[in-house]
């Protein structure tokens, strides 16, 4: 029994360095100079998005692509053209990941790699860009260094643009806030009612010269009660100018 569990125990020693051998063997191979050299060209392509280095970011790009997106044949040329105009329209860079990356290096000078980007930019205008996609990129090598030769986009999961809620609803808040000033209204209503009163005293004066008014005619244009009477129209003529006005200019 003793030699049968050293036996079985010696089994398991040697199982368990053999797992770690080819674990070990893998980690190596998963991490060999090709590799190491493109996921450095990949960090440095993402790095300089981060920091809108449109130099640096151009610089990990080959001469010429054999496809750009949806286009084919592109000279860098062009794809600093894009580079410069979308790096002039992002005010901020929030967020520019690159995760669940597959890296297969199909001869010592060709690779392909992709992986799920996910970004968040505030633009220069106010509104904000974001999205998800499944992406793809070629390199080859030239020399000691490797370079994008295609990029595409495999699948867009999502894509977002316009402003954030967070902005949207601060901007809703003080709408409330607006609309509270208007019972302020009212109190210049009652005090227009209080002019009739003055009227009201005008004629008493008026009342004691009426009969001699009524008497001779010519001579009532002349009195002093004339006066009177002609503020009356005017306080009448006031309102209804204003009324003209602000008619014409509401719609």
């Amino acid at each position: 029994m003793g030699v049968l569990v050293l036996a079985m125990a010696l089994g398991m020693n040697v199982a368990a360095a053999a797992g770690r051998n080819a674990s070990a063997s893998t980690s190596s191979a998963a991490h060999s100079p090709a590799e190491q050299e493109i996921r450095a060209t990949l960090d440095r392509w993402r790095n300089s998005f981060l920091d809108l280095n449109l130099q640096q970011n151009v610089n990990c790009y080959a001469s010429s692509l054999t496809r750009y997106f949806t286009a084919e044949r592109v000279p860098l040329a062009r794809v600093q053209f894009d580079k410069k105009k979308a790096f002039a329209q992002i005010k901020r860079v929030r967020q520019y990941d690159i995760s669940d990356m597959q890296l297969r290096v199909e001869s010592p000078d060709q690779a392909y790699v992709t992986f799920h980007k996910t970004w968040d930019f505030d633009l220069v205008h106010g509104d904000t860009s974001g999205g998800e996609e499944i992406e793809a990129l070629r390199l080859a090598k030239f020399g000691s260094e490797w370079k994008i030769t295609s990029e595409q986009e495999v699948r867009v999961i999502r894509r977002t643009t316009g402003p954030r809620d967070s902005e949207v609803a601060q901007a809703k808040k003080p709408a409330v806030v607006k609309e509270e000033p208007k019972k302020v209204a009212p109190p210049p209503e009652a005090k227009i009612e209080e002019q009739p009163k003055p009227e009201s005293t005008s004629p008493a004066p008026d009342a004691s010269p009426a009969t001699a008014s009524t008497s001779p005619a010519p001579e009532a244009s002349t009195n002093p009660p004339i006066p009177s009477v002609s503020p009356a129209p005017v306080a009448e003529s006031a309102p209804r100018s204003t009324e003209s006005f602000l008619g014409g200019h509401l719609p």
